[in-house]
C-alpha cells in the first residue's frame, strides 16, 4: 500500500509521550504499509486492532491504545496520514470537518523517488514505507528546530524496521533453528532480538531474551510487554537459576562490591549445582544479544538452555569485542549480516569507522559518508581542557549547553572510557555540579542524565553522548583501545562531545580528521 502523511501527523507523533507509545504507533502504521486496501477493513488484522470510519466524514480512525487515535484517508490503494491524537480530538465534528478539508495540512507523498537527497537532516532516514521528508517542507521549518528537535526529529528512523531488518525475521530466523546475526552498531540487532522474541511470544511461545549487561536487560524489559519473555542479564539469571536450586547466592547490595570474580562465579555455580533448575525451565527460545561479550562459562550455560532442539538466534558484532580472550560459537550455525546503519549520524559513523578493525564482513558504507573528509565538526566537537581537573566542569558546562539547545536531560550520557569504579571516572558520580547522574539500569535514567562505563552502556544510545574519562585509560592493546573508542561513539544517536585534556585527545590519531 502507497503511504502518504501531512506534516502535522510528523509533529503529532514528535510530541507523543512516552516513547513506548510512538513506537507502538509506528509500528502499527509499518504493519499498515503490508496491508492491502482489501485487507484493510477485513478480519484478517492482528488481534486488538480496531479500525472505524467515522461519520459525516472521509476519515478513518485506528486506535492506538485507549486514548490516542490515528486519523486516515484511503483512496484506492493510497493511504494518507492525517494526525495522531486523543480520542476526544478525532471523533470532534469540527476536528473531522477541519482534517477532512485541509488533510491537516499539507500532504506529502511518500515513495521511493522523493527523496531529500543533500539536506544534512535527511541522512539514512529510511523505513518500510519510506518516510522521506521533500525539501520543501524541511525548508519551511528547519530554521525554527533546535539541536535538540532536530535530535527528535532523526531518533524516528531508529523505530522503524526496513527491508533488510525485516527479511532478517521474517525469512531467516523463521527458517533457521540456530541462527547468528551480525552486524555493526546501529544495524539494528538489538532492535531485531526484540522484536523476534515478540513474534514468538505472541504465537503463545515462551522466550529467554539473554543479553550480558544489567543496563542493556533493564531497558529490554521497559521495551517489551509480555508474559512470555523474560529478559535476563546472564549473570544475574545464573543467580537466579541458583537461588531456585536453593543454592542461596546474595547479591552485594553495595555496588562497590560487585566485583568481576564474584560475577565470574556465578555462572560456573549454575552450571554445577543448578542442573535441576535448569532441566524446569518451559521456554521455546533462546534469544541473545551483544553475544560478543559473553565468556566461556556463559555460552556453556546458553548450549544448556538451547537442548532439545529449541531455538537460539544470536546477535552480536565482532567489533565491538572488548575482551580479547573471549569468542563465540560459530560452528552449525546459519549466518546473516546486516549492512545498513541507522543509529548514527553520517559524521558520527565516520568517525566510529576510523576505529573499526576487525576481519570478516563488514558493513556497506556508500559514497563518501564513511570517509575522514566527512568529520566536518557540526555534530561532533572536542572540548580540549588544560588539566584533568578541568574536566568534569566541562563536562558539566556541556551538559548545560545541551539543555539550552532544547535536549531533555534523558537525551543526555556520559560515557566513560574506564569502570565506574576507577578512581576519578566520571561514571562513578551521583551528581555533577547540581546535574543528577543516575547508572543506566535505575528506574530514573528516563528522566536523568546517564552516567556510564562504556562497558555499560553497550547495546544502548542516546541523542547526546559526552565521551570523556580517556586520560584515565590504563595500559590497554590498540585492539582494545579502538574497539571502546568504537563502541562509546556510536552510543550517539545524533551529537557527540568529547572532553578530556588536550593531551589525551592528542594521543587519539583518528581524532586528526577533527583537529585537521
Amino acid at each position: 500500500m502507497k503511504i502518504a502523511f501531512t506534516d502535522s501527523f510528523l509533529y503529532d507523533l514528535l510530541e507523543l509521550s512516552p516513547a513506548k507509545l510512538r513506537t507502538k504507533c509506528l509500528k502499527q502504521i509499518t504493519t499498515l504499509q503490508k496491508t492491502g486496501a482489501d485487507e484493510l477493513f477485513s478480519n484478517k488484522l492482528p488481534p486488538g486492532w480496531h479500525i472505524e470510519k467515522l461519520a459525516s466524514s472521509n476519515l478513518w480512525s485506528l486506535r492506538i491504545d485507549l486514548s490516542y487515535r490515528v486519523s486516515f484517508t484511503i483512496e484506492g490503494n493510497a493511504l494518507t496520514l492525517c494526525r495522531v491524537e486523543t480520542h476526544d480530538y478525532v471523533y470532534s465534528p469540527q476536528t473531522m470537518r477541519n482534517d477532512e478539508k485541509s488533510g491537516a495540512s499539507e500532504t506529502f507523498s511518500v515513495n521511493e523517488t522523493d527523496v531529500a537527497q543533500s539536506a544534512d537532516l535527511q541522512q539514512g532516514l529510511k523505513a518500510p514505507w519510506q518516510v522521506h521528508l521533500p525539501k520543501k517542507l524541511w525548508g519551511r521549518v528547519v530554521e525554527e528546530l533546535t539541536l535538540g528537535k532536530i535530535a527528535d526529529d532523526e531518533q524516528l528512523r531508529l523505530l522503524l524496521l526496513d527491508e533488510e531488518q525485516f527479511r532478517c525475521i521474517d525469512e531467516f530466523l523463521v527458517d533457521n533453528t540456530r541462527a547468528l546475526v551480525s552486524g555493526a552498531p546501529g544495524t539494528g540487532k538489538t532492535l531485531i532480538a526484540a522484536e523476534a522474541a515478540r513474534r514468538l511470544g505472541s504465537q503463545g511461545k515462551k522466550v529467554l531474551l539473554i543479553c550480558f549487561t544489567e543496563a542493556l536487560a533493564h531497558w529490554l524489559r521497559s521495551e517489551i510487554s509480555s508474559d512470555q519473555i523474560r529478559v535476563w542479564a546472564i549473570k544475574r539469571f545464573a543467580v537466579d537459576l541458583l537461588n531456585r536450586a536453593r543454592r542461596r547466592v546474595d547479591v552485594p547490595k553495595r555496588r562497590e562490591d560487585w566485583t568481576p570474580e564474584f560475577w565470574r562465579s556465578v555462572v560456573p555455580l549454575a552450571l554445577s549445582d543448578a542442573g535441576a533448575a535448569i532441566a524446569a525451565l518451559d521456554h521455546h527460545a533462546v534469544v541473545a544479544d551483544e553475544g560478543q561479550d559473553l565468556d566461556a562459562d556463559d555460552w556453556r550455560l546458553i548450549e544448556r538452555l538451547s537442548e532439545e532442539n529449541r531455538r537460539l538466534w544470536i546477535f552480536h558484532d565482532p567489533s565491538q569485542r572488548l575482551w580479547s580472550d573471549r569468542s563465540m560459537p560459530t560452528m552449525g550455525f546459519a549466518k546473516y549480516h546486516l549492512r545498513n546503519q541507522y543509529r548514527c549520524n553520517e559524521e558520527i559513523q565516520a568517525l566510529a569507522s576510523l576505529y573499526q578493525s576487525v576481519a570478516g564482513p563488514g558493513p556497506v558504507r556508500s559514497g563518501s559518508a564513511m570517509q575522514p573528509e566527512s568529520v566536518t565538526g557540526r555534530r561532533i566537537v572536542l572540548i580540549q581542557c588544560p588539566a584533568r581537573n578541568d574536566v568534569s566542569h566541562a563536562v558539566a558546562q556541556e551538559i548545560e549547553k545541551c539543555l539550552a539547545e532544547g535536549f531533555r536531560r534523558s537525551d543526555i550520557a556520559i560515557v566513560s572510557l574506564v569502570s565506574r569504579t576507577d578512581r576519578g571516572a566520571l561514571a562513578g558520580l551521583d551528581e555533577l555540579e547540581g546535574h543528577i547522574l543516575v547508572r543506566a539500569d535505575d528506574q530514573r535514567m528516563k528522566d536523568e542524565v546517564v552516567a556510564e562505563s562504556v562497558y555499560r552502556f553497550k547495546g544502548l544510545e542516546r541523542p547526546v553522548v559526552i565521551l570523556t574519562d580517556l586520560s584515565l585509560r590504563g595500559s590497554e592493546s590498540d585492539a582494545i583501545r579502538r574497539a571502546k573508542m568504537n563502541v562509546a561513539i556510536t552510543r550517539a544517536q545524533s551529537f557527540l562531545r568529547i572532553i578530556d585534556t588536550s593531551e589525551a585527545i592528542s594521543k587519539e590519531r583518528e581524532l586528526d580528521v577533527i583537529l585537521g
